[in-house]
């Protein structure tokens, strides 16, 4: 299967234990900036490269905020999800990035209540 659109970023998710999560968001504090787009919460934070290429998600795993590869695994098995997920992307290429974000928000909070129902 082919790769979907990119924005030409990079994004790692890093999964660790709810024990293991502080000392986890710690470090990467300190090799990173806090991603002004998201919202932490005691179990995701988020963090962006200076040069804004590089993004990480730390979550706990299985976590309540651990979508990351549940998303990536149906964009990967699931043609027709990709190719939703590569127009919207296309339809906000240039558009403002917190409407891109809030339009890709409500695109994985559909996908993911459609998969759990």
């Amino acid at each position: 299967m082919g790769a979907g659109l990119s924005k030409g970023d990079l994004d790692l998710c890093v999964r660790v234990s709810a024990s293991e999560f502080m000392a986890a968001r710690d470090a990467l504090a300190r090799l990173f900036d806090t991603n002004p787009g998201s919202d932490s919460t005691p179990t995701f934070a988020s963090y962006v490269h200076a040069h804004e290429w590089v993004g990480v998600q730390l979550c706990t795993a299985n976590g309540p905020d651990d979508t990351f590869v549940r998303v990536r695994d149906l964009l990967r098995t699931n043609v027709t999800i990709l190719a939703a997920y590569d127009e919207l992307k296309q339809r906000y290429e240039g558009e403002d990035m917190s409407r891109y974000r809030q339009a890709k928000s409500a695109f994985i909070e559909r996908l993911l209540a459609d998969t759990l129902a």
